[in-house]
């Protein structure tokens, strides 16, 4: 091989290393944000159903003072 072969088979080696990084970090990011958007979907479920709690025993309430 020549000189400038081996450069450019350098060159692409370290373009294929940069890119894998970059895609490991890119996934890695991904996984973080499923995993906060998926906390945060299971915070407003318990909300949700805490309110619906609250609703029920509200109508509860207001059906034992009406009579």
């Amino acid at each position: 091989m020549t000189p400038q072969q081996v450069h450019l088979c350098t060159e692409i080696g370290m373009t294929l290393v940069m890119y894998r990084r970059e895609s490991e970090r890119a996934r890695a990011r991904r996984e973080r944000i499923i995993t906060s958007l998926g906390l945060e979907l299971q915070s407003l479920l318990k909300r949700a159903r805490a309110m619906e709690i609250l609703d029920e025993a509200n109508v509860r309430a207001a059906e034992t003072l009406v009579g």
